[in-house]
């Protein structure tokens, strides 16, 4: 019969891991100041604009001192990359989500597009803020540079758009994308307006007539933003403050 084998020295044994709860309630409470700065200059910026929004907007939004703003951002320039940044990321995540099982890569432009426009509509703060940014709205930061790319020289690679430089691509997508947010976001685009746009986009990217039709027939996904997004979180902020 084999002997038990012998337990190690009480030396050897490694201490049991200590978790200080502080570190971590601290670095809860900086997210969250974060956050809530964040969604104050997206308020101030919606209703100001970038030029006309100083540093006194935000915190005055946020309820905090200009020494608590300093403690994350040095600008207003700072915060509205980072807001910029948080916001087209957040958004092209939840458009990728709602889009899972959808490989063709001209149905994902075309119904990720939809999708977009209609958050607009959906998010008042989001169809301002991108109009009072314009193209800063996405910027390098952004994951669209990231997102867009694959897309398009998947669906280069197949044939359904046609061969053109890649930044050409780009920039005909943002800025297209861009403009139809803001229209989409002020109320008085026809009802038609978000299938048109995709339409045209195509049609512009190469994608042959009788495609188009077929991908404009199909209706978007419902993309639902849970209450702890961005956007969210911003519109209960702005309606607390009365904006």
């Amino acid at each position: 019969m084999d002997s038990p084998s012998p337990k190690p020295p009480l030396s050897a044994v490694p201490p049991p891991q200590v978790v200080d709860h502080r570190v971590r309630t601290a670095a809860r409470r900086r997210a969250n100041m974060r956050n809530r700065l964040i969604e104050s200059a997206l308020i101030v910026f919606a209703e100001k604009g970038l030029d006309g929004t100083v540093i006194d907007d935000v915190i005055r939004a946020a309820g905090v001192s200009r020494g608590t703003f300093y403690k994350y951002f040095v600008s207003v320039r700072e915060v509205m990359v980072a807001l910029s940044a948080e916001l087209c990321d957040e958004l092209l995540g939840f458009v990728d989500e709602s889009l899972t099982g959808i490989e063709a890569p001209d149905a994902r432009l075309a119904l990720g597009t939809r999708l977009i426009i209609n958050a607009a509509g959906d998010f008042p703060l989001f169809a301002r803020f991108t109009q009072a940014a314009g193209l800063e709205a996405a910027g390098p930061n952004t994951l669209i540079y990231t997102y867009l790319p694959s897309h398009l020289e998947d669906g280069m690679r197949q044939g359904a758009f046609a061969r053109m430089p890649l930044a050409v691509a780009l920039d005909f997508i943002t800025g297209a994308v861009i403009i139809a947010i803001t229209r989409a976001g002020g109320h008085d685009a026809a009802a038609a307006y978000p299938r048109d746009m995709v339409r045209n986009l195509l049609r512009g990217l190469g994608v042959p007539a009788a495609r188009v039709e077929t991908l404009c027939a199909l209706e978007p996904p419902d993309m639902h933003l849970p209450p702890e997004s961005l956007l969210a979180r911003a519109e209960i902020r702005a309606r607390d403050l009365g904006r």
